[in-house]
């Protein structure tokens, strides 16, 4: 009981100490069992991503864009420059597709020695 008496005194200190270190952005948080290299090659993977993914919209929307505009160069109907796009798009989306199918691996789970 006596335990539980000091644990509730020491609280509005140990707020006080948490919120004055978050307040002077001195808090750090430490994890145990990562390896850098390997969380900065998948973050790498992730943001090539989606930048690929953000360039095969933006030719998507474009193609979509210029379905519009009238043209005497046609391609299955459609405004020759909007298709060739669109086909573009379709194409690199496909391979992005398959090749995140393809290089996307569940990571086994290493081994562990116990604490270091």
């Amino acid at each position: 009981m006596m335990e539980m008496q000091d644990l509730v005194r020491q609280m509005p200190r140990r707020a006080s100490t948490i919120l004055q270190t978050l307040a002077e952005n001195r808090l750090r948080v430490h994890i145990g069992g990562l390896e850098e290299s390997h969380l900065m090659e998948a973050l790498q993977h992730i943001a090539n991503r989606i930048a690929a993914g953000a360039v095969i919209a933006a030719l998507i929307l474009g193609a979509a864009l210029m379905m519009g505009v009238e043209t005497d160069a046609t391609l299955f109907g459609y405004p020759a420059l909007a298709m060739v796009m669109f086909l573009v798009a379709a194409t690199f989306g496909i391979i992005l597709l398959v090749t995140t199918l393809i290089t996307d691996r569940k990571v086994k789970p290493k081994e562990e020695h116990g604490p270091r």
